[in-house]
């Protein structure tokens, strides 16, 4: 027979009834960690995303300059030959 309390008690919290829990409980969390992996995962993912899109904005930053500065020497040696 279930007690009250023992119905709305969360998985993983409070003492073990018995020596079965007890050895299910260090297999399995219970649940309780899954949320909070969820969310150091959105962080991991959303700083990559950040990261990636900061080395793409460097890339086409750098780019930019140097076609920048090969059109400038460009011009500058057509008007030395001429």
């Amino acid at each position: 027979m279930v007690r009250v309390g023992e119905m709305f008690r969360r998985p993983g919290k409070g003492p073990p009834d018995n020596s079965k829990a007890a050895a299910m409980d260090t297999t399995f969390d219970g649940g309780h960690r899954g949320p909070a992996r969820r969310g150091v995962l959105l962080l991991i993912v959303l700083s990559m995303l950040t990261l990636f899109m900061m080395l793409g904005t460097a890339y086409l930053v750098v780019a930019t300059r140097a076609k920048e500065t090969a059109r400038a020497f460009s011009r500058l040696a057509l008007q030395s030959d001429a």
